[in-house]
């Protein structure tokens, strides 16, 4: 029995060693130290605190001890220049990047945000000057947050998942080699200033598409990757419905603004070049079955010379 106890002393004591050597001293509490990184537990959770600065290919686990890896805080690489490569796809279940975890990493050339980030905060990448390819995989968060790629000098290429619905403020501003964004339909939202900077960038986006209507309120070039339209699909809302004659007579009135002649280049069901209350009731008769001499609701492809 006393053999038994005094075993069970060893192994408890043994635990606590193991866990002192691995504990580091901070202002701010306790971390963990393995494999280079400091580690936070928060209930169930493991966080990311910082890292010891001497590795350059970085590979975010996906536990520390039993528990996953579900957030980097915020600053918790910040201008490490050491960072070569950064990879999140063992992190199965990290979903959170903090304000400027990887800021001022001069060294970082590439990066996949993977499906599991969902939120991160502001300026996760800004000054990472040696940052030149970024990628969405789908699934992936559909917002790209303030700053976050700000004064990445060296940023050409840029993928993003096709739920991508909004760009915050100064997102990408002063990335001055990024000359070509494509952006899908999904977006809804972008800053005015998102792209400060970027003097020589081309949207590459749809037909009437928020992103084409952006580019030219901000006067930036852009390229179509899909110039089609339904005939009388005046909302541009995939259908034609009341809403699209309902939207005609808003115009012809003045309750309703087209600054960049979107809707009466989707309205003009009768090809005459203008809008006018006969395209309105031309989209009811179609929508009561009326047979009328006009494609409404074909596909059409916009003809800017036309």
């Amino acid at each position: 029995m006393v053999k038994r106890f005094k075993a069970t002393v060893a192994l408890i004591t043994a635990v606590i060693m193991l866990f002192a050597s691995l504990c580091t001293a901070d202002a701010a509490g306790s971390y963990f130290s393995k494999g280079g990184f400091y580690f936070g537990i928060q209930g169930d959770e493991a966080y990311i605190h910082g890292s010891d600065g001497t590795g350059w290919d970085i590979v975010i686990p996906e536990t520390f001890l039993s528990f996953y890896v579900t957030s980097i805080e915020g600053y918790a690489f910040y201008d490490n220049q050491t960072i070569e490569k950064l990879s999140f796809y063992e992190a199965s279940q990290l979903s959170l990047l903090g304000d400027g975890a990887f800021a001022h990493c001069h060294k970082l050339g590439q990066v996949h945000i993977t499906d599991t980030i969902q939120e991160m905060g502001i300026g996760v990448f800004e000054d990472c000057t040696a940052l030149s390819d970024v990628r969405f995989r789908d699934g992936a968060m559909t917002n790209v947050p303030a700053q976050c790629f700000y004064g990445c000098t060296a940023l050409k290429n840029v993928v993003f998942d096709n739920r991508l619905t909004s760009i915050g403020n100064l997102a990408f501003a002063n990335c001055s080699a990024l000359t070509k964004l494509e952006l899908p339909d999904s977006v809804v939202s972008i800053a005015d200033n998102a792209f400060n900077g970027c003097d020589d960038i081309k949207i590459y986006c749809s037909f009437g598409s928020y992103a084409h209507q952006y580019a030219m309120a901000n006067n930036i070039d852009y390229v179509f990757t899909d110039s089609s339209y339904i005939l009388g699909d005046s909302d541009n809302s995939g259908a034609v419905n009341v809403i699209d004659a309902t939207l005609i007579q808003k115009l012809l009135i003045g309750k309703k603004s087209d600054p960049y002649g979107l809707i009466a280049i989707r309205g003009d069901v009768n090809g005459d070049k203008k809008i006018s209350i006969r395209d309105a009731t031309l989209i009811q008769m179609h929508i009561s079955g009326v047979s009328v001499p006009y494609d409404i609701a074909a596909k059409k492809e916009f003809d800017p010379a036309a």
